[in-house]
């Protein structure tokens, strides 16, 4: 992600739809994050509530210094990894 290296704030909430079906104003279509993502080691907020994120949890233990993640209301598929206990400043 060149050219964000200092970013430290990313929020992309779509808001919950009102009749819950489907996703919010933003839609990523149940993709993935691209694995560069996980190089913005500055990152500490994340909220990508229903944005029809996809993929798995995996990536995310390399933002070591997140304080603040919001993920629900997507299509995360799979378990919670074991990296992810790091993030122990997540609230």
């Amino acid at each position: 992600m060149t050219g964000l290296s200092e970013l430290t704030k990313f929020d992309l909430d779509g808001g919950r739809p009102t009749d819950y079906v489907g996703c919010g104003d933003t839609d990523l279509g149940k993709t993935a994050l691209p694995a560069s993502f996980f190089t913005l080691s500055k990152l500490t907020d994340l909220n990508l509530e229903y944005t029809c994120l996809g993929g798995t949890l995996d990536g995310f233990a390399k933002l070591t210094k997140l304080t603040s993640l919001q993920i629900h209301g997507n299509f995360i598929s799979g378990g919670i990894p074991q990296e992810m206990e790091q993030l122990k400043d997540v609230r």
